[in-house]
């Protein structure tokens, strides 16, 4: 016989759960993004020139950018989406599983 959480006591424990985590994801991820947008939208800065004639020539766009501006997007959005399946989804599920095994043990 499998003994099961209460599901208030369940939905406690999703809570303090996500509570724990948020802050963790929320930190990974923004710092991420923020760190793959000058990739993304094709910063560039002559690192050559800035230390030997102190001009920078920071520009957008050039060559590197159709290559790696999509691949950057996507890494973007796929972190923002993965985040939210972490932060909400996934414990929803477990909760809502957990809810269809406390029926199923009662039947």
């Amino acid at each position: 016989k499998e003994d099961l959480i209460d599901k208030n006591i369940a939905l406690d424990l999703v809570k303090t759960a996500g509570k724990a985590r948020l802050k963790p994801v929320l930190l990974t991820a923004i710092t991420t993004i923020f760190g793959l947008i000058p990739l993304a939208v094709g910063l560039n800065i002559d690192f050559f020139t800035l230390f030997a004639d102190w001009n920078a020539n920071i520009y957008l766009g050039g060559d590197n950018v159709i290559f790696w501006g999509p691949l950057a997007w996507t890494v973007i959005f796929g972190i923002t989406f993965a985040t939210f399946l972490t932060l909400i989804i996934v414990p929803s599920m477990y909760y809502i599983i957990h809810l269809g095994r406390i029926k199923l043990k009662n039947i």
